[in-house]
């Protein structure tokens, strides 16, 4: 071996040395740079030199190359994680917003409410005679209805909120697939033909996290270098290509139509779908921000608004079926029912009505203005079973067919009752159709849900005509006590529970839920913090760590300088010689 070989041996551990050196050096003024992987310097020994049969010496030290410290299956689980995290955080939010708004075990609080109004009706059964009681149903009815108007107003505010941050989300998201899709065209030319573009992938894997908290996305990296992204089987990034995200709206309506019976969302409440920008493909997401914010609109805010709907629904359809089999201190002489059927001639099944009526009777009684000279005659209504079912235009026509009563269908689907003549008054009584109450007949309240409730006008401008009693008893009290049972008798339209139990039913599943949900954002928030432990172990940089291998390079740099001044005097003295 020459000394010439040796100077090249020197030469290449000053040459390596240093790179090693620029790559620590490197590592260390990123230890705080988001998103930076650790670069590691790989070395290998130069190839030997055969110097006679049996004999052979090394040639120093070359740099194979730089890598990024990264272990892309730990990198895959924490986007995974990353995006729980994201759901369950936004899932929480968002139901604690929920339970804010209900804000349920406050003074005044719809519970209250139900109770006072339950109270009043009680308290009228004590004395069904005295305008004071009758006074204070009518004032408590109004204020259940207003409270339950403004927790649905407040509800809507919530979705408008939500809908506001789902946007939000979603233009973030799209950003980051479109930031993907340049970052692959850079990192596909900066790699044509040289080594690996290690910044710009740094970045990539960083938009690759940022996104996953969104959406729950898989990647596959083509030879080219460039990363396919993937939401379930759905690619949103193709090499270079981003094909967008975007929001579709569909009406509730057209989906299931599995609406409560006395419900209606109103026009403009939708269901949302996260969608591709390019071609509206919709996107099935099971985890991530976007997922969780979908799912809440179209679920837990959904069956909230929904919840409260049958409530008010059942609490006026419920009373009205009670209060149409009794009488008031005063009587009508023309009703007309406050809901209307789509077509006069169909089933009253099928005629479209908020509440369905039953096969059964009911009883219309003709009388005078004090319930005397009463003339009571049955109808029967036939639904379900043989024959012909009855439809509000036959309803009419056995109503008209009463000595002393006229009834009539308008063009909007609207019957009519009248007693003939200004001294005649109508009034119902043993409903077991209930569909006195179905139509809205002289009902106690009006509306079919939460946005509709209200105390019917004429009762509201006369509680006299508030039936407290039955059958023209003076100061009976049946139907004002049969209301008030109301708040513990099992309905079949609340689920088999009473009007209280159905609504505590849904406050203590919203608390459970909000609960559960926060106990899994703490399990996934703590996941995805274990998993980035491990991560800063393997890709992250260690200032400790880099000082030493600095340390060791300066060290490794020092002994090949002190090997070339070494040859150098070797050569030295040969050419003195």
């Amino acid at each position: 071996m020459s000394l010439s070989s040796s100077l090249q041996i020197g030469r290449s551990g000053l040459q390596t040395h240093q790179a090693v050196l620029e790559t620590t050096g490197n590592n260390l003024a990123n230890v705080a740079t988001p998103g930076y992987k650790r670069r590691e310097a790989r070395l290998d020994p130069a190839y030997t030199q055969q110097v006679q049969p049996g004999q052979s010496f090394g040639r120093g030290v070359h740099l194979t190359r730089v890598v990024r410290v990264v272990d892309e299956a730990l990198e895959t689980r924490l986007r995974s994680s990353v995006s729980q995290e994201g759901a369950s955080a936004a899932g929480y939010e968002l139901l604690s917003g929920l339970e804010a708004v209900r804000n349920e075990l406050t003074e005044g609080d719809t519970s209250d409410q139900l109770n006072a109004y339950f109270d009043a009706w009680s308290q009228l059964s004590t004395n069904p005679q005295d305008a004071a009681q009758r006074e204070l149903v009518v004032q408590t009815a109004d204020r259940l209805a207003g409270h339950l108007a403004g927790t649905r107003s407040a509800y809507l505010d919530l979705l408008g909120r939500a809908d506001a941050q789902l946007a939000d989300a979603v233009g973030a998201a799209d950003d980051l697939v479109t930031q993907l899709a340049e970052l692959n065209a850079d990192i596909a030319d900066a790699e044509s033909g040289s080594p690996t573009a290690h910044t710009l992938r740094d970045q990539r894997d960083l938009a690759l996290e940022r996104l996953s908290a969104f959406l729950p996305i898989s990647t596959f990296e083509q030879p080219s270098g460039m990363v396919d992204v993937y939401v379930g089987s759905e690619p949103i990034v193709v090499g270079s290509t981003s094909r967008g995200l975007d929001l579709a709206d569909e009406p509730y309506d057209q989906l299931d139509g599995s609406l409560p019976e006395g419900s209606t969302l109103g026009p403009g409440q939708l269901e949302r779908f996260i969608v591709t920008g390019s071609d509206q493909t919709r996107l099935t997401l099971s985890t991530g921000e976007l997922g969780a914010r979908q799912g809440f609109r179209a679920g837990a805010l959904r069956d909230a608004i929904l919840e409260l709907d049958t409530l008010a629904g059942q609490i006026a359809f419920e009373t009205n079926v009670a209060h149409a089999e009794g009488q008031g201190l005063s009587l009508r002489n023309s009703m007309t029912s406050t809901l209307a059927v789509d077509d006069p001639s169909a089933s009253l099944v099928d005629a479209g009505l908020p509440f369905t009526p039953r096969n059964g009777s009911f009883e219309v009684h003709v009388s005078g203005p004090d319930g005397s000279r009463r003339q009571t005659t049955r109808i029967d209504v036939r639904l379900g079973g043989a024959g012909a079912d009855t439809s509000l235009s036959g309803l009419a026509a056995a109503i008209d067919a009463i000595d002393g009563v006229s009834a009539s269908v308008d063009a909007e689907g609207f019957l009519t009752v009248t007693a003939d003549g200004a001294a005649r008054r109508v009034s119902f009584g043993s409903d077991t159709a209930r569909v006195v109450a179905a139509l809205g007949l002289g009902g106690f309240f009006e509306g079919t849900d939460a946005s509709t409730l209200r105390v019917a006008d004429d009762v509201a401008q006369t509680p006299a005509l508030i039936a407290a009693g039955s059958g023209f008893r003076p100061g009976d009290n049946s139907v004002a006590l049969r209301i008030a049972q109301l708040r513990e008798q099992p309905l079949a339209g609340t689920e088999g529970l009473s009007l209280t139990g159905y609504w505590s039913r849904g406050v203590a599943r919203l608390a459970s839920d909000v609960a559960a949900s926060d106990t899994q954002r703490q399990a996934d928030a703590a996941v995805r913090e274990n998993l980035e432990t491990r991560r800063a172990a393997v890709s992250g940089v260690n200032a400790d760590e880099e000082t030493i291998d600095l340390l060791q390079s300066q060290r490794a740099y020092q002994a090949s300088a002190r090997f070339l001044t070494t040859v150098d005097e070797m050569l030295q003295t040969l050419l003195r010689i």
